[in-house]
């Protein structure tokens, strides 16, 4: 009975809540991650945790969905090399370091994870500051959307080298029979509301069957995006059914992510996190010192940072309270609030 109530809960504080935290007028500096701060309250109720743990990949299976609709080869076509330079640039340099600063401290196979995840910019925090009226705003903004695509393609292939045969062998199965699966399925269904069922159901059955098989739902699903939105013409029409509702879906995922991680944010867990972040606002200070921008625009990887660390932690065994998990939840929070204080304050003081 307390599951079904937490259940309930969870959903009307998301979709409550929404509309308070990402409101432009009183935006919180948290921007949505204050529900995993509730889900934090909620796991302290005697509840087995470990029962709510398959509602997780859903969620990474539809931010992975989400993620890959966008990326249509004839957009990548049209972008101009100097953006091409410009994003390579950042991504390929600000990750080396990055790598470098988190491999002081732990082995590489957790290091290229994190430097891929604060690589990372969040394309909410730029759009809440910068318009789009000037040519100079829309690169910023450009910029800002097209870097985590890149970290994707760098988080894939440094875990597809980590990969056993028969984890590779299911995600590209997995790829196999959604791409068969989905085409007949839209080819058939014209009504909106049965589309949206059967977005539905291709998210929960491909996402729980690549998290039986260890394989990463974000990733498989992230690629089944990107075949839809080049080959199904329904793909604008899953782009919105998406859309529509990825505030509710994200604040109801850091709810449950928050109740059954167990993460903990004890003294050291918080003195290792701040350093950390330091480390990183000083890297891409250095990096953006010569250049027009303000760094701070660049600094949070927002929500996408988190859906990144999860999908890790459930292929590395989501063990509970898991220590780098903790202290990479807590990165993501000082960056994003420290991003929101800094250009409120900014963008406030030009109108």
């Amino acid at each position: 009975m307390l599951s079904e109530i937490l259940i309930v809960c969870a959903i009307i504080l998301a979709y409550f809540g929404v509309g308070f935290v990402f409101n432009k007028r009183r935006m919180s500096p948290f921007l949505g991650l204050e529900f995993f701060l509730i889900g934090l309250l909620f796991s302290l109720l005697k509840v087995d945790k470990n029962t709510f743990l398959p509602i997780l990949p859903p969620f990474l299976g539809a931010f992975g969905l989400l993620m890959g609709i966008q990326v249509k080869v004839q957009d990548l076509k049209a972008l101009k090399k100097d953006f091409y330079k410009r994003v390579f640039s950042y991504s390929i340099i600000v990750f080396g370091v990055l790598f470098l600063v988190f491999n002081w401290l732990y082995p590489y196979d957790i290091s290229w994870v994190l430097a891929s995840v604060f690589t990372l910019v969040s394309y909410k925090v730029a759009a809440t500051f910068v318009p789009d009226r000037k040519k100079e705003d829309r690169e910023i903004l450009f910029f800002s959307a097209f870097v985590p695509f890149l970290c994707i393609v760098i988080y894939f292939f440094l875990n597809l080298a980590s990969f056993t045969p028969s984890v590779t062998r299911w995600f590209f199965v997995l790829l196999f029979i959604f791409s068969i699966l989905s085409r007949l399925v839209f080819a058939i269904i014209e009504n909106e509301d049965l589309i949206v069922l059967s977005v539905m159901g291709l998210v929960l059955f491909f996402s729980e069957l690549a998290y039986i098989k260890g394989v990463s739902p974000f990733l498989t699903m992230f690629f089944l995006g990107f075949y839809l939105a080049n080959y199904c013409k329904k793909g604008d029409t899953l782009f919105k059914v998406l859309i529509s509702d990825e505030k509710q879906l994200y604040t109801i995922f850091l709810i449950f992510l928050g109740f059954v991680s167990g993460a903990g944010f004890n003294l050291h867990i918080l003195k290792s996190a701040l350093m950390l972040t330091v480390a990183i606002i000083l890297v891409k200070y250095l990096y953006f010192i010569f250049k027009k921008e303000n760094f701070v625009l660049y600094l949070s990887p927002g929500a996408f940072g988190v859906v990144l660390i999860t999908d890790f932690w459930f292929l590395s065994g989501h063990k509970r309270g898991d220590a780098v998990f903790s202290i990479a939840v807590a990165i993501v929070i000082f960056l994003q609030v420290f991003s929101m204080l800094v250009l409120k304050r900014v963008y406030g003081q030009k109108g």
